[in-house]
């Protein structure tokens, strides 16, 4: 049974543009089963790519959310919040605003930002993000994302995965020469890289799986990052 709050969302609610009362029963039906194994943490990347392309009609176009429903369906892009990025940090030449440490032109996703999205997701769709789902939902996201490739004109870009020393994870972009710098996307918070050997620019495939109800992140051959 969905909730009587659910009720009052029959418009545009909390920046989106549809709610479950806008959907068929047979769209409930395929909702219920992702808020079901998202509320009970028992999901990994392959269950988040069907949920973002599920709930890609559903949110707005201009959304940090939708950014990564639309990179997720298309795999090469020539648009979208990472394309401004690429495009901003090249012709900036990648300076630095002053007293800063981020790039001119570059305007990534703060975590605050992503959460408050989510949430907000969440009200209009009556699904529990809890902490820990929406940290592990984004290790999947950031696993999906790897490798995404972003051309307009002249400006191009790949995304990376990359870890730093302290183990942080980050979503970064780089143009892919040799000499390339790669600037800070969006940092995951709550889930922290466990191997020093993969520090820096994650260059190998990963992936996530689940094993006794924990998400890990490892490497096609079989190395364990998380």
């Amino acid at each position: 049974m969905w909730s009587r709050a659910l009720q009052k969302h029959r418009d545009c609610i909390n920046g989106f543009g549809w709610s479950v009362m806008h959907m068929t029963l047979k769209e409930q039906i395929i909702l219920n089963h992702y808020k079901t194994i998202i509320e009970k943490r028992a999901f990994d990347e392959y269950d988040i790519l069907g949920f973002l392309i599920f709930i890609r009609a559903w949110v707005t176009n201009d959304g940090v959310i939708r950014e990564f429903c639309d990179l997720i369906a298309h795999r090469e892009r020539n648009q979208g919040r990472v394309m401004r990025c690429i495009e901003g940090a090249i012709k900036n030449d990648y300076e630095c605003i002053a007293g800063s440490k981020k790039v001119k032109g570059y305007h990534g996703i703060e975590w605050a930002d992503w959460k408050n999205a989510w949430d907000s997701l969440g009200g209009s769709l009556g699904i529990c993000f809890s902490d820990k789902a929406l940290q592990e939902m984004t290790l999947c996201i950031f696993s999906l994302a790897q490798g995404t490739k972003y051309r307009s004109g002249q400006y191009a870009g790949t995304v990376c995965l990359f870890q730093a020393s302290t183990g942080q994870i980050s979503l970064t972009t780089t143009e892919g020469t040799p000499h390339s710098l790669f600037v800070c996307f969006m940092i995951l918070e709550g889930i922290s890289g466990q191997d020093r050997a993969f520090d820096g620019m994650i260059d190998q495939p990963v992936e996530t799986f689940r094993e006794n109800g924990i998400l890990h992140l490892q490497t096609d051959t079989g190395a364990m990052i998380v």
